[in-house]
């Protein structure tokens, strides 16, 4: 296999072509505040993840374990929803401008100071706070791992003359890993903050008051929330109709994203792998063809479903079983009966349906043919 490209975090400007689209279908009225640019989403999805894989330090389909796979999930899920609120606040900007009036070509001459600051300025430094909550998850990571050792966390800033005194008041302060102080102080705390956590095993410090509050967005704590921008950044606060169709918009390009993904990684990585699974009788064999079947499923979350594929053997065998059905006409194939397996990752479940066939030489086979919800089972 090919080795994966190396994770950056390098700048780089949305296509001009893009934006002139954009600020053409906002003038059409093609793209609106609850029918958003797929193109444009896109460009600015596929930068958030980029930024936030250079931060954590390795790429999200690489996750260790299920814990980490899940922060991977929400942070994904995250992006996703940031980028297209993004494009709600450049649609609603746009509109405006549009009803003062204005002809076409003034439009069109105005519309690229709001794409600047939209899409230089203001994409910048968000790009750069999502690096840091990627790599302030991370940081929490390790730090949970450690804890036994060191129950304590300090707060330290960088010690320079550009430190804001909001977070100088912040400096020293000794508390336990689990308290609810680290749930809206554990940085990044703001635009451009370089403050970090020590662990350490020194006294914890009498309390005293933290003097300010994080800008909206920054209180959080983004290896708890798995989030990279709390539900409380402006712009996340849109009508809830509009909220729901940026969801499911971009929970659909989403999901076309990861099948696509997921098929590419699988010709190297999957293909002819035997999987074993707790009380299953054989291994579950994989092949393309089951692959197919796999991302085509129906799922109340299917991009999370879809990313399972890249620890499919870890969530194999930690899955319960639990119904066998037999087969209710054996004369119409060679499936013999079903298992069914539950896995449970937080609010998440998804169900492994695996056939048991008899082969050709009278030996049984076993197949995952989906990975469904439990609401798509009809028992």
């Amino acid at each position: 296999m090919a080795d994966a490209p190396p994770l950056n975090r390098r700048f780089r400007p949305i296509p001009a072509t893009v934006e002139d689209d954009f600020a053409q279908g906002v003038w059409k009225q093609t793209i609106l505040p609850n029918k958003i640019d797929p193109v444009m989403w896109g460009e600015h999805f596929r930068r958030f993840v980029q930024n936030a894989e250079a931060g954590y330090g390795k790429k999200f389909t690489d996750a260790a374990d299920l814990a980490e796979w899940s922060t991977f999930q929400k942070m994904q899920q995250n992006a996703r929803l940031f980028a297209a609120h993004k494009q709600h606040r450049m649609i609603e900007e746009l509109r405006q401008l549009k009803a003062t009036g204005i002809t076409k070509d003034e439009f069109e001459r105005r519309a690229v100071s709001i794409m600047r600051r939209h899409n230089k300025t203001w994409l910048k430094a968000e790009l750069q706070a999502t690096t840091a909550a990627a790599q302030s998850a991370e940081a929490w990571r390790n730090i949970k791992q450690r804890e036994y050792l060191y129950p304590n966390l300090k707060y330290s800033t960088a010690h320079d003359e550009r430190v804001r005194d909001s977070h100088r008041t912040l400096d020293g302060i000794i508390k336990p890993v689990n308290d609810d102080f680290w749930k809206t102080y554990f940085p990044p705390n703001g635009w451009g903050c370089r403050c970090k956590v020590l662990q350490v095993d020194d006294e914890v410090t009498e309390d005293r008051d933290a003097g300010f509050v994080p800008p909206k967005g920054f209180r959080h704590n983004p290896g708890e929330t798995g989030q990279v921008f709390s539900s409380d950044h402006p712009y996340f606060k849109v009508d809830s109709l509009d909220a729901e169709a940026l969801d499911n918009q971009t929970k659909k390009w989403y999901s076309k994203l990861t099948r696509d993904a997921v098929r590419d990684w699988s010709k190297e990585n999957m293909i002819g792998k035997e999987l074993a699974v707790p009380q299953l009788p054989g291994k579950v064999k994989m092949s393309m063809a089951k692959v197919k079947d796999i991302i085509a499923h129906v799922h109340p979350n299917a991009p999370e479903k879809n990313n399972l594929v890249y620890l499919l053997e870890q969530a194999l065998g930690k899955s319960t079983l639990f119904k066998i059905k037999p087969n209710l006409d054996p004369d119409k194939n060679r499936t013999i009966q079903w298992f069914y397996y539950l896995l449970q990752i937080e609010e998440l479940e998804f169900v492994f349906n695996i056939e048991e066939v008899a082969g050709r030489a009278g030996q049984l086979e076993y197949f995952l043919y989906a990975i469904s919800g439990r609401e798509n089972l009809d028992f």
